[in-house]
Formats: structure tokens, C-alpha cells, sequence
């Protein structure tokens, strides 16, 4: 009987341990804004892969509104967004576009749902000087380790 209180008092104070801070899941965080960052030929050291799904992405003015999902819960994860200098022509023209998620080797389990908001302003700048046109763009928005574009396109206009 003894034997089954101690494995019992050792489980939960394992589970309470590893994730004492989890929520078990939440809605609605909203991190700051960040500009996006431009690259030539790759984004650079800065650019993590870990995994996220990206629910929703609008735009308001010149900020793109992402909704993403992951796994966590007991670390602050770290979110940019990374943008080719390489436009392609079609019509209208279509820019990639990089999320970059770090998770900073968080390994709890709640399922967490956020906002995060990033300047586009860099990009429209670009645009507007290089080639001497106003917009849209649409975005190619590429999910982290995934070659997978966020469907439907989002429509930046300026």
C-alpha cells in the first residue's frame, strides 16, 4: 500500500515539475510587432525551423496578422518573419515569405494558440523603389521545415 502512495506522490510531483508554469491551452496572445527582415540569398543563422501551424493570416494596413498553433507551453518561443528581395513576376506579383518559429527546446504539450503581428514595411519600401510600381503582392507565406505555402494567398495592398 505504502509502495503505491510513494509511486503515486512521485508521478504527479514529476508531472507538476516538468511543466509547472503549462497552461493547458491558450487563445487570444498577441506578441509585438516585428519588421520583417530581408534576405538576398537565404535567411540566415537567425532563421529556426521548429515546427508550427499558421491557422490564419491577414493584413491590416502594413501589418500581417498570423494566427499559429503549436506544441509548448513552458518556454517563451520566439517568432520572425523572413522576406526574398526575389519578387516574381506574375500578376499580380508574388513575394516568399519565411515564418521563422524557435521553441527554444520547449518539450510540454499544451496545445497554444497566438496571434503574432509583423511590420511589412521593409517589403512595401523595397517594392515601391525597385520597382517603381505601386502594389499588390500577394505573399507566399511558407510554414516553418515545410515547403508548404499558407493557402489562400494573402493580398498585400499599398
Amino acid at each position: 500500500m505504502n509502495k503505491n502512495i510513494i509511486l503515486t506522490l512521485i508521478l504527479i510531483t514529476s508531472l507538476l515539475w516538468g511543466c509547472k508554469n503549462a497552461p493547458v491551452s491558450t487563445t487570444g496572445n498577441t506578441q509585438t510587432d516585428n519588421q520583417i527582415i530581408l534576405f538576398h540569398n537565404s535567411p540566415g543563422p537567425d532563421f529556426r525551423n521548429d515546427h508550427v501551424l499558421i491557422d490564419s493570416a491577414r493584413i491590416s494596413g502594413d501589418t500581417l496578422i498570423l494566427v499559429v498553433s503549436y506544441s509548448g507551453g513552458c518556454r517563451e518561443h520566439e517568432f520572425k518573419l523572413f522576406g526574398s528581395y526575389s519578387i516574381i513576376k506574375t500578376n499580380p506579383p508574388q513575394a516568399e515569405i519565411y515564418l521563422s518559429h524557435n521553441s527554444n527546446a520547449d518539450m510540454c504539450e499544451a496545445w497554444i494558440t497566438e496571434n503574432v503581428k509583423f511590420d511589412l514595411s521593409p517589403l512595401k519600401n523595397y517594392y515601391l523603389q525597385t520597382f517603381d510600381n505601386t502594389g499588390p503582392l500577394l505573399l507566399r507565406i511558407y510554414e516553418p521545415g515545410t515547403n508548404r505555402v499558407y493557402e489562400p494567398l494573402v493580398r498585400y495592398d499599398f
